[in-house]
């Protein structure tokens, strides 16, 4: 059973660790970031960063079913592979689907990026960047992700212009920026 307040806890797992990504290379890391949300059909997705052999890092995924057998197989959730993808945040959404938001430095700057997909695991909106908006030489943090009642999504992050700004983006479940 997948609770969504409190902790998680797997039928016949509780306690017992189980490994969730299938690359070993080089450097998988959850101590920066990682994270798990339970999804509406009794899975639950674990994101986490990955440096490759170039040191290039990832974001990647897996879905795993209850019982931790695979509902889909390890997968790259950042589409831009140059630079640094991570600090993944995962949302699982009222509809069956889900967000991962997180860092990407492929620039000069670290920007906020997002990525949709339905319950299916296909892609509902390919990656995006959420804060495209503000002058590029602007860093931003640390994203945060909620669902509203109302089905919108809510980002918040922080940037590093005047003394660390608390940004926060409203989001449709398909995508859109909603504007004020």
């Amino acid at each position: 059973q997948i609770k969504k307040e409190g902790t998680l806890a797997i039928l016949g797992k509780v306690g017992v660790e189980s490994q969730v990504n299938t690359t070993t290379e080089n450097h998988q890391y959850t101590n920066t970031k990682s994270s798990i949300t339970p999804l509406t059909d009794s899975t639950f997705l674990v994101v986490w960063e990955s440096k490759d052999s170039s040191n290039s890092m990832d974001v990647m995924g897996s879905v795993f079913n209850h019982d931790w057998t695979l509902s889909k197989e390890e997968f790259r959730i950042n589409e831009t592979t140059n630079g640094e993808q991570g600090k993944p945040v995962a949302h699982g959404l009222k509809d069956g689907g889900y967000m991962i938001v997180w860092e990407d430095k492929s620039g000069s700057s670290y920007q906020v990026y997002a990525k949709i997909y339905n319950a299916d695991h296909t892609i509902r909106k390919s990656e995006f960047n959420l804060s495209s908006s503000m002058a590029n030489n602007i860093s931003h943090y640390d994203p945060n992700i909620t669902q509203l009642e109302n089905g919108s999504i809510v980002v918040a992050w922080h940037n590093n212009q005047n003394y660390n700004d608390v940004i926060a983006s409203i989001v449709s479940p398909s995508g859109d920026i909603q504007v004020a």
